[in-house]
């Protein structure tokens, strides 16, 4: 970070984050450090990590030379009931692994690599079982040994000893692969690095942070970036903003106060009425009739949906005596500019009345969220996007995808055909133009034979 700041004292940098595939694997060294784990930082690994010590610890007591009985009395029943709760586990691990190998099985074009991966996933959790249920039993059986009213003689108690320490050591093999069932193999590496805005000096990018992840919310990858933006501004180093890979969408869209693009506004206003019940909907649509001291009252419902709206809904239906959906199929008609078509709520999907009153709430709630966003001084009626100004920094963001990934999604959709207007006998051209610079992969996405 030092490094890009004296190269270029008074630029603006880009805080880049790519995530990187992985072999899944998680690995013990000889020396007992852990690899391979996710580890986000908020303490869940090192949670782990100090109950299999703790275990660890316990059982090296007891293969110490000449531990006492009230020693082992003390940690044997401590042994089987953390051997109970590992069998809990791993009956349940086994029903996951199970009915995961069930479900590629019954897959016809499942590869045969990931079917055995699942089959030895199985066996391996049944010989976890196989092997904690045994451990418990031969530690149960040593417990009346341990009884303070026994008398045992120096030869017996050695033999004790013995059998102990070698159940000490048989648990601790077994516990080393138990916990590669509890651990959770990361998959990718999130690498966050720093670029110059211009990249017109060296170095052009830095690596800063490696986090092993196995899947990320949108949310914690802007979390992750908080630490980064104030050691940033502790070195005076202005943010541009961030750059990420394709699927952290709502980065781009959500900002840390209010949305930033108009889509966000669309997406939030569709989700809040996508699980609405019919009568949840009419309720929020229907006049609510009142009559106290015997004179009617009308009472409109909710604040999102304009007066006219309800008014008029109730017109049709009962002074136009139209059918309920009829009615609102006639508001939502209204809802667009004259000449076009509404918009399916769901596409390629035959509409319903349910659906039909989701649109229609969904479009008022937009309307007011646009309204609300406006009387703020944030207007989407003139912008499609509109950026805020980061907590951190206390200066204007910006947040895009990668543009690999935007001239990947272009490429597709041309390939795909998606656009009528376009010339695709040009393209045809182009591949043929020795001047061009365009390939046959590039154009057509294939190699050619």
């Amino acid at each position: 970070m030092d490094a890009l700041k004296s190269a270029n004292p008074d630029g603006r940098f880009w805080i880049k984050l790519d995530a990187t595939d992985l072999r899944v694997a998680v690995m013990e060294s000889g020396r007992h450090v852990w690899n391979g784990d996710v580890d986000l930082g908020e303490g869940e690994l090192q949670k782990l990590r100090q109950n299999y010590d703790d275990r660890f610890k316990l059982l090296d007591s007891l293969k110490i030379q000449g531990v006492s009985v009230a020693n082992m009395r003390q940690a044997i029943p401590k042994i089987i009931d953390d051997l109970d709760t590992d069998i809990e586990f791993l009956d349940k691990g086994l029903k996951e692994a199970s009915d995961h190998f069930h479900k590629k099985f019954q897959q016809a074009n499942c590869p045969e690599e990931t079917l055995k991966e699942a089959s030895w996933e199985v066996i391996e959790f049944q010989t976890l079982i196989q092997q904690s249920q045994e451990l418990k039993s031969r530690f149960e059986d040593v417990l009346p040994s341990l009884d303070p009213n026994r008398d045992a003689g120096r030869g017996a108690l050695n033999l004790l000893r013995i059998t102990v320490k070698d159940l000490a050591s048989s648990t601790q093999k077994y516990l080393r692969n138990v916990f590669k069932k509890k651990r959770t193999p990361a998959s990718h590496v999130m690498v966050t690095m720093l670029s110059d805005e211009k990249r017109d000096h060296k170095p052009y990018a830095l690596p800063v942070q490696y986090l092993p992840c196995q899947s990320l919310k949108d949310h914690f990858v802007r979390d992750l970036n908080v630490k980064l933006k104030e050691e940033m501004k502790a070195r005076d180093m202005k943010v541009a903003g961030t750059v990420t890979d394709g699927e952290f969408c709502s980065l781009r869209s959500r900002g840390e106060t209010r949305p930033l693009h108009l889509w966000q506004i669309i997406h939030d206003a569709r989700d809040s009425v996508g699980k609405m019940s019919k009568t949840t909907l009419l309720k929020m649509l229907e006049l609510i009739y009142v009559a106290p001291d015997g004179k009617p009252v009308v009472s409109l419902p909710n604040p999102d949906i304009p007066d006219a709206v309800i008014l008029e809904l109730d017109r049709l239906r009962n002074e136009e005596n139209l059918s309920l959906e009829d009615a609102v199929t006639n508001i939502r008609g209204h809802q667009v500019p004259a000449g076009h078509s509404p918009y399916p709520f769901r596409r390629d999907t035959r509409e319903s009345l349910l659906d039909k009153l989701r649109s229609v709430v969904a479009t008022c709630r937009f309307r007011a969220s646009i309204e609300y966003w406006k009387e703020r001084g944030t207007d989407f009626s003139s912008h499609l996007y509109v950026p805020e100004s980061d907590p951190v920094t206390e200066e204007e963001m910006h947040d895009r995808g990668d543009h690999n990934h935007l001239f990947r999604s272009m490429a597709k959709s041309v390939r795909e055909g998606k656009d009528p207007k376009l010339n695709f006998e040009a393209f045809n051209d182009a591949l043929h133009d020795p001047e061009s610079g365009l390939t046959y992969a590039a154009l057509i996405g294939k190699r050619s034979v």
